[in-house]
């Protein structure tokens, strides 16, 4: 989810994680050959968590997945591939020409990609979106025609029912639906558009949308979450419970708990930073273990919905957090 999360090609060697997947150039030829990595001979170069599956994106193009299958979200077509997004029950991947492939759960069609050639995907919760290599945003599954904007963007991140891109300007522009008065009888509710007073209005280089937060790192670095769960904006008094303050070169949203429905609304969600010297750093609910990250360096992380990953400097997959269907053991 969610992965994780700006452009990939195999050419520049460049993934945005969320759902969605951030890794340059030069990540890739840091990659060493480490005992496990030269046991493989196919070391990872990118990884995306999504709610209970995990999948990675080899070297070779292969892309290998693992944890919950119960609608076939694991069963990666075979081909090479520039990238791959894990969504809810759904997996989406680019292959090296640009084509669209999803698989897994399609009940609202989230796995129905259109024809054509793509330069980013995102897997959400029940729908999925891309970036044209001219930079329009296309997106197909629930509510798919929503309000989609006209203009280009340079990334892209599919949350739970809500989208999230970048555009030409580093503006971040957020579309979809939100917790307001819906078929559950809610009143009131969440925007997810909203930004904090304190959110500078300044050039962003990446966005990623988790279940119903967001977060996104300016041209500097600095990173900022906002919407309507505890634990991931800088309004918290915890201070575990915030964006670290020391520029950082990728940020991804987590999933949600949550308590009290339907009376209180109250939702915890997580987030994870990787700082410029390729250390991992987790703030909000950790209740999973999802904000305790295994020690090492790391050149991409991803956050599904209790659990994270990342693919270290030796090109291992390490993932951390909750573990009932098997998606934090990495093959």
């Amino acid at each position: 989810m969610r992965s994780a999360p700006a452009l990939v090609r195999r050419a520049a060697l460049a993934i945005v994680a969320g759902a969605l997947l951030v890794l340059a150039a030069a990540a890739l030829g840091a990659v060493g050959e480490s005992p496990a990595a030269a046991q493989q001979g196919d070391p990872a170069v990118a990884v995306s968590a999504g709610h209970d599956h995990t999948c990675a994106l080899a070297r070779s193009g292969e892309i290998r997945c693992w944890g919950d299958n119960e609608h076939g979200q694991i069963d990666a077509p075979e081909g090479r591939f520039s990238q791959v997004s894990a969504g809810d029950y759904h997996t989406c991947a680019l292959t090296e020409d640009g084509e669209a492939r999803c698989w897994g759960r399609n009940d609202e069609g989230q796995a129905d990609a259109p024809g054509g050639r793509f330069s980013q995907v995102s897997a959400g919760d029940y729908h999925t979106c891309a970036l044209t290599e001219a930079g329009e945003a296309r997106c197909w599954g629930f509510n798919a025609g929503g309000d989609v904007p006209s203009e280009r963007f340079s990334q892209i991140s599919a949350g739970e029912r809500q989208t999230c891109a970048l555009s030409a300007a580093g503006q971040v522009r957020c579309w979809g639906w939100y917790l307001g008065t819906s078929n559950l009888g809610a009143a009131g509710g969440f925007d997810y558009y909203y930004r904090p007073t304190d959110t500078p209005e300044v050039r962003f280089r990446q966005v990623s949308v988790g279940d119903r937060d967001i977060c996104a790192l300016t041209e500097a670095g600095e990173a900022h979450c906002w919407g309507p769960s505890l634990y991931v904006d800088r309004g918290s008094d915890d201070s575990e419970s915030i964006p670290p303050s020391d520029p950082v070169v990728q940020i991804v949203a987590g999933g949600e708990d949550w308590s009290g429905w339907p009376g209180s609304h109250t939702y915890y969600t997580w987030a994870c930073a990787l700082a410029q010297d390729g250390a991992v750093r987790c703030w909000g609910d950790g209740s999973w273990g999802q904000t305790d990250p295994t020690p090492g360096r790391y050149t991409q992380i991803s956050a599904g919905r209790s659990h994270a990953c990342g693919v270290t400097d030796a090109g291992e997959v390490q993932c951390w957090g909750r573990n009932d269907r098997g998606q934090t053991d990495a093959p």
